[in-house]
């Protein structure tokens, strides 16, 4: 009844990653409050919350603002909006959450209250494997939010990461530089011919970054946002600056806590709405900015990357890490909503390492 419908003008490659944009446009319908997105009008397909992330798939997207009906007033007229079958007021029979743990242990199915948010769900377990958060798909594309109210019976599926060798919690000796003739350089069998090979096999030489158990490291898959954390309180020491603020997906039990507090206390994170969201893609956006605070530079000025607007949030990280020759694009594009693969982590990582954290 109000409002305008927020547009996002993007194109974007299939698996590029997209940011849900908010009520920008300040929708308004009478007798309702505003909920969030779907790509279906009746709200039966996927849900998605205001600023969530998705990799985009081979077709468009529509996505239909929902709407929960406001309960009745007390005094005055109590006539709700009619013809909804949105009644969040009235009481409904619990919905059931079933688990598929792909290869994990058994869980048991739990029932909650109807129209109510599923927090604090199971975690299970898998030898040789790391959990990596519970999908609304089999495919794996769309990850559960636990801020999303739970109103039919629903089955979430498990997502895992093999476990890189080694990867455990023991302190990292500071490093030392590599020497031009230093003997016993770690190496990789998937990359004898892939452009960051010296970049990648100089930063697992001095313990910065591992492959997998198979020997491969898997160069142009993408990388977590909990495991770049990792790779940084190796590379960098940091210094608190500030009191640890708690994300409420970060337990103290979490295999990366102690890493993701340590940037967050050295002001260098932040997370959204008291959440981390440590299993998700890092973007290179979401890197420029964790380097530029590694770094201590200025985020201020134009980048002459073609895809990176002076409007874009993080066009003064981008500017800064240009200038330094740390962010060198690909043939004039740098592609900032992109997940960073491990191997341009690892080039990304590299160059900062030869700068050293000295401002301008």
């Amino acid at each position: 009844t109000g409002g305008q419908v927020p547009q996002d003008n993007n194109e974007y490659e299939e698996n590029e990653m997209v940011t849900v944009q908010s009520n920008s446009g300040k929708l308004v319908r009478a007798g309702y409050t505003f909920k969030g997105w779907n790509t279906q009008a009746d709200g039966k397909g996927t849900p998605y919350t205001e600023n969530a992330i998705f990799p985009m798939g081979k077709t468009n997207i529509t996505l239909y603002a929902q709407w929960t009906v406001n309960p009745p007033t007390t005094g005055g007229s109590t006539t709700s909006p009619s013809a909804s079958n949105d009644n969040d007021f009235s009481p409904r029979a619990p919905v059931k959450i079933t688990f598929h743990t792909n290869g994990g242990i058994t869980l048991a199915p739990i029932e909650i209250a109807y129209n109510t948010k599923a927090k604090d769900l199971p975690i299970p377990t898998r030898e040789g494997f790391r959990f990596d958060g519970w999908y609304q798909d089999v495919a794996l594309t769309t990850q559960w939010a636990e801020d999303m109210l739970v109103r039919e019976n629903l089955t979430l599926y498990a997502k895992w990461t093999v476990l890189l060798v080694e990867e455990s919690k023991k302190p990292i000796e500071p490093i030392e530089p590599i020497e031009p003739h230093q003997s016993s350089v770690v190496t990789f069998q998937d990359i004898d011919n892939h452009w960051a090979r010296e970049m990648i096999e100089a930063l697992a030489t001095q313990g910065i970054i591992k492959g997998y158990k198979d020997g491969t490291f898997r160069p142009n898959e993408p990388i977590s946002r909990q495991h770049v954390m990792a790779l940084f309180t190796r590379a960098f020491q940091f210094e608190a600056i500030r009191p640890a603020t708690v994300f409420s997906d970060v337990t103290p039990n979490h295999l990366y806590y102690d890493e993701i507090m340590t940037m967050q206390r050295a002001g260098i994170i932040d997370g959204t709405n008291d959440t981390f969201a440590p299993a998700a893609y890092l973007t290179r956006a979401q890197l420029a900015k964790v380097l530029v605070g590694t770094l201590r530079l200025t985020p201020e000025g134009s980048s002459s990357f073609k895809d990176v607007s002076s409007s874009h949030w993080s066009a003064g990280y981008i500017a800064a890490l240009e200038r330094r020759g740390i962010a060198l694009g690909d043939n004039g594009y740098f592609r900032p909503e992109a997940p960073v693969t491990r191997a341009q982590l690892a080039a990304f990582l590299y160059r900062a390492m030869q700068q050293g954290t000295s401002e301008f």
